[in-house]
């Protein structure tokens, strides 16, 4: 590891491309973070801290005081293929997407419907003072 790892920065950088034999880019998608965010924290731009270091050790077994400090070890455990899958779009979170859209609508129908029911309510009790 060389001299190529003295900063956070640096480290989480190899963690990336050796541990995780993947781009910055790629790395970004599996923690739900923009490439810019990632390519922040690795060249020194952005602060690490343990929060921002989070959604990687959320999603691996890589250890933060490694990360933060350089203390060993590195990972916790091996990288296995179960790390290295994407967060997808299963076909029951679509349905459950699709009722709360539905239901959204539904409320959004009787928002209408109670405020039209106010707006003849006024009208009516103004038509009374009169």
């Amino acid at each position: 590891m060389e001299n190529l790892t003295e900063t956070p920065g640096q480290r989480l950088k190899y963690f990336i491309e050796n541990d995780l034999k993947t781009t910055i880019n790629e790395c970004a998608s599996y923690v739900s973070l923009t490439p810019k965010t990632v390519y922040n924290y690795t060249d020194g731009t952005t602060k690490l801290t343990a929060g921002k270091l989070k959604p990687f050790t959320d999603k691996w077994p890589i250890n933060p005081e490694w990360v933060m400090k350089a203390i060993e070890p590195r990972l916790f455990s091996s990288i296995t293929d179960k790390h290295l899958q994407k967060v997808t779009d299963c076909v029951e979170c679509a349905k459950k997407d699709l009722l709360i859209a539905d239901l959204r609508s539904i409320i959004r129908h009787y928002e209408i419907v109670i405020s039209e029911k106010n707006d003849m309510l006024n009208f009516l009790k103004d038509i009374n003072k009169r």
